[in-house]
């Protein structure tokens, strides 16, 4: 995400929720970040600078070691081509940026538990949670 308040909004939330998260401000950054940590989910704007989140999207899903990690896009684009594009080149779903943060929760906490096998894994790395032990009204 390159917003500031948008990116610190859900890695806070998310990390009052027991996740732990990594966040990076464009493309690239992501991809360097990927290269020292390996989430169970990735969450990807769309829309970034240096390398947008369908470019990104391409390179991760070609690059071992990370082609499996499942990527929720994030886009504030009501554009169902760019949407269709992401989905047939490896993402496992989207959401928009107007989503309540709750929403954005119980969606990773089904893929996690779908995709995965982790029930209340994490968004980047690490900390599994169980999904009865989120409070999703707080």
């Amino acid at each position: 995400e390159d917003e500031e308040l948008i990116r610190q909004l859900y890695a806070d939330f998310l990390n009052k929720k027991g996740y732990k998260t990594e966040s990076a401000e464009n493309g690239q950054k992501a991809l360097d970040c990927l290269d020292v940590h390996k989430p169970d989910l990735i969450l990807l704007d769309m829309n970034m600078p240096e390398l947008n989140g369908k470019e990104l999207l391409k390179i991760i899903k070609a690059e071992d070691g990370v082609k499996d990690i499942p990527v929720l896009m994030i886009t504030g684009v009501d554009d169902v081509k760019v949407i269709s594009e992401c989905l047939t080149l490896g993402a496992i779903g989207y959401i928009e940026k107007c989503t309540s943060l709750n929403e954005v929760v119980n969606k990773i906490e089904i893929i996690l538990g779908t995709i995965i096998g982790k029930p209340g894994g994490n968004v980047l790395n690490e900390g599994p949670k169980k999904l009865e032990d989120l409070n999703l009204d707080k």
